[in-house]
C-alpha cells in the first residue's frame, strides 16, 4: 500500500516520537500525506490506543476515511450528518468544530491526535490541555497566523522526502514556469499578505484580466487548470471572460454551498477537454484532481506557505500520461520567492518552522535555531551536541547550519568548535604553519597570515 518512500516516513515519525510529543511531518503535495498519516493512525490503535484524526474539510474527511478502509479499517465519522457519533471506536475522523463541541461531552481517553493541515491553526484549541501524542500533516510547515508560529505547539518538524527526488524518480510532475510581466508597484502588504483592495486595483486592470486569459490561450489551450483569485468579484470576472471566449468554467468560493460546491468540484474533475475552475482560496489545502496541468496564479501573496500549496495542486502525476506541469504566474509570485526556494527545488522546512521569520523577504530571524538529524528536535543553532539524543553534529553539518544562518561570528565559532587542539590557543603563541592552518579553519584570507607575521616583525623592532 505504502511507497518505500512513505515507509520510511513512518518510521522516521515514530522514531522522533521516542524523544517528542508533538511532531509535525511535512511531506510534499501530492507526496501521500494521508496514506502515511492513516498508517501511523492503524500502527498506534493496533498498540489499544484510541485516535482521533482532524480535519478541516467534508472532502479531506472521505479522503482519510477511503484511505483507512482500504488499510482495512472502517473509522467513525463525527461531522455533522452523523447524528450517533460512537465514541469508543478505536479511530474517529472528525471535523475540527464539529469534534471540539461535542467530545466535551463525552469522556473519550484519546491517546493519539493526528491533525490534517496543521499550518493553519484550527487545532489549537483541541490540543489545549491534551497531554498525550500529536502528529501534525502539512505540506507547509509554516503558521497561516503569523503571530502563531507552529514552533510554540510542536517541539520539532521532520521532513524525510524532498520534492526534487519524488520529481527526479517520476512520483511527482515536473513544474514549467510561465511569469508574464509583472509590475506590483500599487501592492500594499499588512501582516504578512497584500491587501485585497491593493491587488484589486492591480489585477482588475483589463490588461491583468485579460492577460490571464491571453496567457492561458497561448500556453496551455485544452488544459484543464486552476485558477486562484484576489476576490469573488475578481474570480466572477474571470470566470465570465473565460466563459465568453468558450471555455468551460466554474467559479467556487467559500460562501458557495457545500452540495453545490461538491458538485462543482465533482464536473470539473471528471470533464474531459479545455475547462477551468475558478476560486478563492477554495482549491488549496484537500484538493486532489490529478488531471490539472495547469496552475494560473492569477493573485500574488506574501505567504510562502500559500504559494506552495495553490502551485502544489498541479504536481500530481498520472504515469503514462502527466509528468509536468504548468505553471502561469502573473503575480511575480516565484519570482519573489526564488531566495528561498520556488516549487519543485528543495526548501529547507525545518529550517522555515524552526526561524518562521525566514519566510518573509527571506530575512534573518533575530534567534536563529535548527534541527538535530536524529530526533528533529528543535535546539539553539550553537549546539554543537543536541541535549536530547546527544547525536553530536559534524563539522560540515554544523558548518552548514552557521552558513544558512548568515552569522559571520556563528560561522567561526563553529570552525573554531571543530579546529584541532593544538590551534586552540592564543593567536601569538602560533608557528607560522599553526596560523595557515588556522586561517584556513576560520575562512580567513591568506594574507591574515603576512599581516600576524610582519606585525610580530614590527613588536620585535619596537621593543
Amino acid at each position: 500500500m505504502l511507497w518505500d518512500y512513505q515507509e520510511d516516513a513512518v518510521a522516521k515519525t515514530g522514531k522522533c516520537f521516542r524523544w517528542s510529543k508533538r511532531v509535525i511531518l511535512t511531506m510534499p503535495t501530492g507526496s501521500g500525506k494521508t496514506r502515511c498519516g492513516c498508517a501511523i493512525a492503524l500502527r498506534s490503535s493496533k498498540k489499544g490506543k484510541l485516535v482521533d484524526i482532524l480535519v478541516h474539510r467534508d472532502e479531506t474527511a472521505k479522503q482519510f476515511q477511503a484511505t483507512l478502509r482500504l488499510l482495512g479499517h472502517d473509522p467513525e465519522m463525527c461531522v455533522a450528518s452523523n447524528k450517533k457519533v460512537n465514541w469508543d471506536a478505536p479511530i474517529i475522523i472528525g471535523m475540527v468544530e464539529t469534534y471540539h463541541k461535542r467530545k466535551e461531552s463525552h469522556n473519550r481517553d484519546t491517546g493519539f491526535i493526528l491533525i490534517d493541515e496543521a499550518h493553519r491553526g484550527e487545532f489549537r484549541k483541541v490540543v489545549k490541555g491534551y497531554d498525550g501524542p500529536v502528529l501534525g500533516l502539512t505540506a507547509t510547515p509554516l503558521a497561516a497566523a503569523k503571530d502563531k508560529p507552529l514552533n510554540e505547539y510542536f517541539e520539532c518538524c521532520l521532513n524525510p522526502i524532498k520534492a526534487s527526488w519524488l520529481i527526479k524518480n517520476e512520483y511527482l510532475c515536473e513544474p514549467e514556469f510561465f511569469i508574464p510581466k509583472f509590475d506590483g508597484k500599487k501592492l500594499k502588504m499588512e501582516r504578512g499578505e497584500f491587501t485585497e483592495q491593493s491587488q484589486m486595483a492591480e489585477f482588475m486592470a483589463p490588461k491583468l484580466y485579460r492577460g490571464a486569459l491571453d496567457q492561458y490561450m497561448k500556453l496551455a489551450n485544452g488544459e484543464k487548470a486552476i485558477c486562484y483569485n484576489v476576490s469573488v468579484e475578481h474570480s466572477l470576472r474571470m470566470h465570465d471572460e473565460f466563459t465568453m471566449a468558450g471555455i468551460k468554467s466554474w467559479h467556487v468560493d467559500g460562501k458557495t454551498p457545500m452540495d453545490q460546491r461538491q458538485k462543482i468540484f465533482k464536473d470539473f474533475s471528471e470533464y474531459n477537454g479545455a475547462c477551468v475552475l475558478h476560486n478563492v482560496g477554495v482549491a488549496t489545502t484537500g484538493t486532489d484532481i490529478p488531471s490539472v496541468t495547469v496552475i494560473i496564479l492569477n493573485r500574488a501573496t506574501g505567504q510562502y506557505a500559500l504559494y506552495h500549496q495553490m502551485v502544489g495542486r498541479g504536481a500530481r502525476i498520472i504515469k503514462g500520461e502527466k509528468h509536468k506541469f504548468k505553471i502561469i504566474d502573473m503575480g511575480g509570485n516565484s519570482p519573489r520567492f526564488k531566495s528561498l526556494g520556488v516549487y519543485g527545488q528543495d526548501v529547507d522546512w525545518q529550517y522555515l518552522f524552526n526561524n518562521p521569520d525566514g519566510q518573509y523577504d527571506g530575512r534573518k530571524p533575530r534567534e536563529v535555531k535548527k534541527s538535530c538529524p536524529v530526533c528533529a528536535k528543535t535546539i539553539p543553532i550553537r549546539s554543537t551536541t543536541c541535549p536530547v539524543c546527544q547525536y553530536r553534529f559534524t563539522k560540515e553539518e554544523a558548518l552548514k547550519e552557521a552558513e544558512l544562518s548568515r552569522d559571520l561570528v556563528l560561522m567561526r565559532d563553529v570552525a573554531r568548535e571543530y579546529m584541532p587542539n593544538y590551534l586552540k590557543k592564543p593567536i601569538a603563541q602560533m608557528s607560522y604553519r599553526e596560523l595557515t592552518e588556522y586561517a584556513k579553519y576560520m575562512g580567513l584570507n591568506p594574507r591574515w597570515v603576512g599581516v600576524q607575521m610582519g606585525l610580530r616583525k614590527r613588536n620585535r623592532v619596537l621593543r
